[in-house]
């Protein structure tokens, strides 16, 4: 049968081993069904563009795993748990965990929620929340393993509110961090701000990262070039010098002579010149002048 809209392996075939191959399909409904004969079925976009990738002796690796986590277009962690086909992967909300742990969006997903899609296991979507990576004074955060304790180091943004790590941004900026469990905030020195626990990593509002550290910044290109990501990017806020108030030295009011006191001594001084100068009056009427007695005939 020629390849067309009538065949069943569609417009495109790529053998693996004797009369197993991967192909397309005109029936793009049934993918993700068990209705195969073994082979595997393609959305006829994306078999025409691996057909085109690959050469002859291109090896093929099949594996059987239920756990899909993917980042979708939009940048949302998602992940799928499909059914058990053929009672061959037995799962737990430690393995499901382990695949989801690389993006950094683990704390998002709790251990119940895991083990209720585990027993639905029918292949529906989780989305999980959009990771970032952090850059603070030109350094991008990293995973912490502090005593044993791993603590993740990317922004999340779910539900329209974006949450970051606050022990690896102390860490980065050397500031000394209180977690008040009882109280739900996270206190620095440079203020308070509620606090969000999730599988024991603590995390804040963006929003209050200059309040609790000092900086500011924010979702921003990762470089010049659009498609090239974003990452939240932050600077320690350079704060002025508080000004200097002028400072006025008291002198003691007793080294500076009162008012009144300031001008009686003037008008002593001014009585002694008059009292001297009736002196030297009355001196000369009767011929004395210094020192020398002139007697008069």
């Amino acid at each position: 049968m020629p390849s067309g809209p009538n065949n069943p392996l569609g417009y495109r075939w790529m053998r693996i081993r004797g009369n197993y191959g991967i192909h397309g399909t005109n029936r793009p409904e049934s993918i993700g069904h068990y209705v195969s004969n073994g082979c595997i079925r393609m959305l006829e976009e994306n078999v025409e563009e691996l057909f085109d990738r690959v050469e002859v002796g291109t090896p093929v690796e099949i594996t059987y795993n239920r756990v899909v986590v993917e980042k979708a277009p939009d940048g949302n962690v998602v992940y799928y748990i499909y059914p058990d086909g053929y009672g061959i992967q037995k799962l737990n909300a430690d393995y499901v965990a382990g695949w989801i742990e690389p993006f950094g969006v683990l704390p998002f997903e709790t251990v119940d929620s895991i083990n209720r899609k585990i027993k639905n296991s029918d292949g529906n979507p989780t989305y999980l929340g959009k990771p970032y990576n952090i850059e603070v004074n030109g350094q991008v955060l990293q995973d912490l393993d502090i005593e044993g304790r791993k603590f993740f180091a990317k922004a999340v943004t779910k539900d329209q509110v974006t949450y970051l790590p606050a022990v690896p941004l102390a860490m980065a900026l050397k500031s000394k961090m209180e977690w008040r469990a009882a109280e739900l905030t996270v206190k620095t020195e440079h203020g308070e701000v509620t606090g969000y626990e999730k599988r024991k990593q603590i995390y804040i509002n963006a929003d209050d990262a200059g309040v609790l550290f000092n900086i500011e910044g924010g979702l921003q290109n990762f470089s010049a070039n659009p498609d090239a990501g974003k990452i939240f990017r932050y600077q320690t806020v350079q704060r002025a010098p508080e000004p200097i108030e002028e400072i006025i030295e008291t002198i003691p009011t007793e080294e500076i002579p009162p008012e009144e006191t300031v001008e009686q001594t003037a008008g002593d001084k001014d009585r002694k010149k008059a009292k001297d100068k009736k002196k030297i009056d009355k001196k000369k009427k009767s011929g004395v002048t210094g020192n020398v007695t002139v007697k008069k005939s």
